[in-house]
């Protein structure tokens, strides 16, 4: 119903649009057909054709001529288009029949009876009703004009003279009602025409506000909740649910509702069995349900809230063919609607709800595989360490001489094993930490430190990295600060040793110089060394997880590009900052700035600090 009386009213809009053009037509044509005769009266009058009286002609086309002139400056008559085009019409019509009377007389007269039907095809396009309208007021303007000529009697009134005219307008009127229908009929297909398409901009509209709607998150109970409240509210529903199928155990679940928040409740945890609930089994087969009546009456409260509802609408959220879950739309009976236009739409929804569902899942096994990745990673590091350690720990011992003496051969060796195997070590350390930072275990813990133990802190969480043998490590520490700050000493010390270790690692003759320097509010620690340095465009990459500038098979530098990448993520988990200064063979200088220092700081006193074995190897 509704949409029919839209497509009128769109009709009727068409045709007011058109008699607005048409106007206006009428009156430009009648500027050029009111010159036209005026230039072809002067040419016969020229030539001495026919006897015109040129000054009532002159005169009815200069009236002509002011009449479209208002016509087509005035907005008042058109925004009356059908008052406007029957005054004009009737203006045009007694035109014609005084000029002609008033000029001319005999053959001639007759013959610029044609002049009407300049006025009768366009009154026949607008209409059959005044297409006809027009011919017999055309006509009774000839008959006026056959009266002053000839008189009236019976005589004349049979005599062809007086009967052509009317027969020929009669004749041009019924040629254009052809023409007027299909015009009115082009009208009308685009005038639903147009209603669709506004339909379907409307429609269109609503699924891409849904589609960001959806796409705003990937949490699946979230994402469960707004797309039961999205398809609630642009379809006009008095309930919705989403219910997710389980088909491998044959139930199903309610996980949204339209009036009440269900996660996390009893409700939300009960299991149907799908066979209890007919339209499960078919919702495997069709896209869309539209239940009515007794099926809809007969669904259970359970499911319902206890609603009575006389129409309820489901749609199948499917993936890889299998039923995942079903988008439910119930409508109390005075709010019914018409099921096609409603079930094309609750069809478009579906789909972008299982678009949004299955990216949500496939986020959530992302989550999984990558937790899984990150435990693994984790259990393989400590069951490594552990032998690494015991490894260091032999070697140390035997080139001690604790099982004799070695010769400068032999030593050689064991140096190099126990670089190599420091080495390693760095890359577990480092594979530990990023783990722990992925899974969120490895939390800062602020508490006030003293700038004295910090100091010895640093230095000591150096102790044992590999180092080149033409590579010297330079500390300058604050000597006479008593100040403290609130951090992670912890943390810290990490962040210095992976700082060092890098420096080392790209060092191969010179020295790695590390300065601590405290300011009014906060602390600088600058690790500078003379090696390879960075490119500039390099610079912005390097604290990126797995990052290695020298990427070549034969690469001289070890590690897998994790160092940087801790470094950095304890930097702003301390709420500061990191930059660094370097060029391609002047080596290079990290400067991090970490607030929270106080000089002469008279709180209570300073936890005590992690030992240095705890920080080099903390779990």
């Amino acid at each position: 119903m509704s949409r029919s009386v839209s497509d009128r009213a769109a009709i009727d809009v068409g045709v007011r649009d058109d008699l607005t053009a048409i106007n206006r037509w009428l009156c430009a044509t009648r500027l050029r057909a009111a010159g036209a005769v005026t230039a072809f009266v002067l040419l016969l009058h020229f030539l001495g054709i026919g006897d015109f009286a040129l000054a009532p002609v002159l005169a009815v086309t200069a009236a002509l001529c002011l009449t479209s002139a208002i016509g087509l400056n005035s907005k008042r008559l058109a925004e009356s288009p059908w008052c406007f085009f029957y005054l004009q019409t009737l203006i045009d019509l007694s035109a014609i029949t005084v000029g002609i009377g008033a000029s001319v007389t005999g053959i001639t007269a007759l013959l610029f009876r044609s002049i009407y039907c300049l006025v009768i095809v366009p009154g026949s396009l607008v209409s059959v009703r005044s297409g006809l309208a027009v011919a017999a007021t055309a006509s009774l303007g000839h008959a006026v004009l056959f009266a002053f000529e000839h008189g009236v009697s019976l005589a004349a009134l049979a005599n062809p003279e007086f009967l052509s005219p009317p027969f020929l307008f009669f004749m041009v009127a019924h040629q254009s009602f052809f023409y007027g229908g299909h015009l009115k009929a082009k009208n009308t297909t685009l005038a639903h025409l147009a209603t669709g398409l506004e339909d379907s901009r409307q429609r269109l509209a609503a699924l891409v506000d849904l589609a960001r709607t959806l796409n705003s998150t990937l949490e699946a109970p979230q994402l469960l909740a707004r797309i039961n409240h999205a398809a609630l509210d642009q379809l006009h529903a008095d309930w919705g649910a989403t219910f997710l199928v389980d088909p491998a155990r044959s139930t199903f679940r309610l996980a949204a509702l339209s009036d009440m928040e269900i996660a996390g409740t009893e409700l939300a945890r009960v299991e149907f069995p799908t066979d209890g609930w007919p339209v499960v089994e078919r919702l495997s087969r069709e896209r869309v349900i539209a239940l009515t009546g007794w099926d809809a009456a007969s669904t259970s409260p359970l499911l319902t809230g206890g609603r009575h509802l006389s129409t309820i609408l489901l749609a199948g959220l499917h993936r890889d063919r299998n039923l995942v879950g079903i988008l439910a739309l119930g409508y109390a009976p005075q709010t019914a609607p018409a099921h096609t236009d409603v079930l094309q739409q609750l069809s478009a929804i579906a789909e972008h709800a299982t678009i949004a569902l299955r990216n949500a899942q496939l986020l959530d096994e992302a989550r999984q595989a990558s937790a899984l990745k990150s435990e693994f990673v984790s259990t393989v590091s400590h069951e490594l360490r552990t032998p690494l350690n015991v490894i260091i720990g032999y070697t140390q011992m035997l080139r001690d001489g604790a099982a004799g003496a070695l010769n400068a051969e032999q030593l050689e060796l064991f140096e190099r094993v126990d670089l190599r195997t420091r080495e390693l070590l760095e890359l577990i350390e480092a594979t530990l930490h990023v783990g722990r930072l992925e899974t969120g275990r490895d939390a800062v813990i602020l508490s006030r430190v003293s700038m004295s133990d910090l100091a010895r802190a640093l230095e000591a969480s150096t102790a044992g990295l590999p180092r080149p043998a033409r590579v010297s490590v330079c500390w300058k520490l604050p000597t006479d600060v008593t100040g403290t700050i609130m951090t992670d000493g912890a943390k810290v010390a990490l962040i210095v040793r992976n700082l060092v270790s890098n420096a080392l690692k790209f060092t191969c003759d010179g020295s790695v110089t590390v300065v601590v320097r405290p300011r009014t509010d906060s602390l600088v620690i600058e690790v500078a060394d003379t090696g390879i340095g960075i490119a500039p465009d390099h610079v912005p990459i390097i604290f990126e997880m797995f990052r290695q500038l020298d990427t070549a098979p034969t690469r001289r530098h070890g590690g897998v590009g994790l160092g940087l990448y801790i470094v950095k993520q304890f930097v702003d988990r301390l709420h500061g900052t990191v930059e660094v200064e370097s060029l391609p063979g002047k080596g290079s200088t990290f400067r991090v700035v970490l607030p929270g220092y106080s000089p002469g700081h008279t709180g209570g006193a300073p936890e005590p600090f992690k030992t240095a074995e705890n920080v080099a190897s903390a779990a």
